[in-house]
């Protein structure tokens, strides 16, 4: 799965060496001539030169059509070293194992409806573990844009998907789960606005849908195709997603595990209580917990004016370490995405009842529970521990990041 050259990048990589061989050096010297160029940006302009008409994904596609019968090991070591430089000077694109393994087929994607879903992901942005977002994204050169972007010629096939026709005819999958288009706001600032290039936005997917055997399926547009259990996998699935190219079947949080002492205010007394990172509080504070997270102060705002309850949040983060959130790889994101969704809302049973225990009890309950199979714990007297140990596990590894987000610390002291 070598990275494609764009089809504008090909050409001006073309037309550079084009210029160098009509100046009498071999395709050799050429392409060595070209990884000199200090700022690998510079050999993205072009000249103007026209284009070949033939296939240039790569550089070595550009180099065999040069060098012809002379084609030989150097030549394409040269050219995979200059296909390298460019590839990795644009940055890196962070496609999760989930989509590769799972979503691409489950869905009938394309090969090119899959990187189209890629490439709008990334131009994107999703922060997984404070759950800042930002998902519409802009093509301003529309159909004729995406389709270079996908390596296509035709921008009538990108125009395609889009059309209901598309999927029933089983020719692909159907992007606009993942692509949802919305109208473009201020197009008389586009002189341009033909069919093929006038500018189009949509609302990305950045979260994995889930398979029938899942909770749910969410579309770009925020509906449900179906639904059996609530459920819905963030973006780092590990998820692109969460773009940071996480394992699919783990939870990994990066917290600051440093430990501070935080003030929260009771909701109904307005008493003032402090608590150190890794003891459980007098009682929950939403603020308390989005800060302890640092969670972005934007979400922040957003979820404390909705009044999203604390209790829900307590929630989703359980759930999300639980046997049936197993494909979930970032509680805190997922959290955050269902409050944003429901600011009341309450997952499966039974993880609101154990949301409304004291935190002092709930943290009992956690530490109960052996990371491994073989690990010994004290067991503990609770009304809820057999309801606890049915729907966490015997053991349970995942819940150290519940511990470390609702309690500040993924260990016991």
């Amino acid at each position: 799965m070598t990275p494609r050259l764009t089809r504008a990048d090909a050409q001006a990589v073309y037309s550079r060496l084009k210029t160098l061989l009509d100046g009498g050096v071999s395709i050799a010297e050429a392409l060595q001539g070209l990884l000199a160029v200090e700022d690998v940006t510079e050999l993205l302009t072009s000249d103007g030169a026209q284009p070949s008409g033939a296939p240039m994904n790569t550089v070595m596609e550009i180099a065999r059509l040069e060098a012809g019968n002379s084609y030989s090991a150097e030549i394409d070591q040269l050219a995979q070293h200059l296909h390298r430089r460019i590839i990795n000077s644009l940055g890196d694109i962070h496609i999760t194992h989930y989509f590769l393994t799972r979503t691409i087929h489950e869905h009938n994607l394309t090969p090119a409806q899959a990187w189209l879903v890629t490439v709008a992901r990334d131009m994107a942005y999703l922060n997984s573990r404070t759950g800042e977002r930002r998902e519409v994204v802009t093509f301003k050169r529309g159909y004729l844009e995406m389709a270079e972007l996908v390596g296509s010629g035709r921008y009538k096939t990108v125009q395609a998907w889009f059309n209901p026709q598309w999927e029933k005819q089983s020719r692909g999958g159907n992007i606009t789960q993942f692509l949802s288009e919305l109208d473009v706001q201020d197009t008389n600032s586009y002189a341009d606005l033909r069919t093929e290039t006038m500018p189009r936005a949509y609302r990305v997917l950045l979260d994995e849908p889930l398979d029938a055997n899942g909770s749910i399926t969410v579309d770009a547009d925020g509906s449900n195709s179906w639904t059996r259990m609530a459920g819905l996998v963030d973006a780092s699935g590990s998820n692109m997603v969460d773009a940071n190219g996480t394992a699919l079947n783990t939870l990994k949080h990066s917290l600051n595990t440093q430990k501070i002492n935080t003030s929260s205010t009771h909701p109904l007394t307005g008493t003032q209580h402090e608590k150190a990172a890794g003891t459980a509080p007098a009682f929950w504070d939403l603020k308390s917990l989005f800060e302890q997270n640092n969670v972005h102060p934007r979400v922040q705002r957003e979820l404390l004016e909705a009044n999203a309850s604390v209790q829900s949040f307590v929630a989703w983060i359980l759930y999300a370490a639980s046997p049936q959130g197993r494909r979930l790889s970032d509680p805190l994101g997922y959290a955050i995405s269902r409050l944003r969704q429901d600011p009341s809302g309450n997952p499966p049973k039974p993880f609101h009842r154990f949301a409304n225990l004291p935190p002092a009890e709930l943290m009992m309950l956690i530490n109960s529970t052996p990371a491994e199979r073989f690990e010994f714990r004290q067991p503990v007297q609770h009304p809820l521990s057999h309801t606890w140990k049915k729907a966490m596990g015997s053991h349970n590894p995942r819940l150290a990041d519940a511990r470390e987000i609702l309690f500040g610390e993924s260990e016991e002291n």
